[in-house]
């Protein structure tokens, strides 16, 4: 009876290990991180997210010096299955969280898309942005005093590009 559950439990993982062999997973991410203020030092920051042309969603938050101001990573399955998606990025300082008073500081590119192997891959997987030119112009608010914290604070602000909507 054991050399049969043991036989049947080798089975079972040999299967998994096959099954994950021929189905292995990639990763790919894409974060942007901000540069241009001091530790403590905090701005309102409104980020928009366009993908093939079409708004995605937005999110506004406090950032904070060396905070990562956008990321967004997922894995997928390698497959044969053609994927191209150009992501444009708006970066805004806002006065305050009402967002009525916003001035757009910087954009990022990137691309999305299936290389030979069939694996997901972006054109460039990380980048910088400097708000030191605007920041002196708005206000400072309280960064989050945990990197934790910062997911909990932010907001949302595009659930598609039909759909406005502002959560918190």
């Amino acid at each position: 009876m054991k050399k049969s559950i043991v036989f049947l439990m080798s089975l079972f993982l040999a299967g998994s290990v096959a099954a994950e062999n021929a189905n292995p997973q990639t990763q790919v991410a894409h974060k942007v991180y901000l540069k241009g203020m001091t530790k403590g030092e905090g701005r309102y920051i409104r980020v928009d997210v366009i993908e093939n042309d079409k708004t995605k969603w937005g999110a506004y938050f406090c950032a904070g010096a060396q905070d990562i101001a956008y990321s967004y990573g997922y894995s997928t399955s390698i497959s044969d299955e053609p994927v191209h998606k150009n992501y444009f990025i708006k970066f805004s300082i806002c006065q305050d969280e009402t967002l009525t008073q916003c001035q757009e500081f910087a954009i990022d590119k990137y691309l999305t898309f299936r290389n030979a192997e069939g694996a997901l891959e972006n054109d460039i997987s990380e980048t910088s942005i400097d708000i030191s030119n605007v920041k002196d112009a708005f206000q400072a608010c309280e960064p989050a005093p945990f990197p934790e914290m910062d997911e909990a604070v932010k907001q949302s602000l595009h659930l598609n590009d039909r759909r406005f909507s502002q959560v918190g």
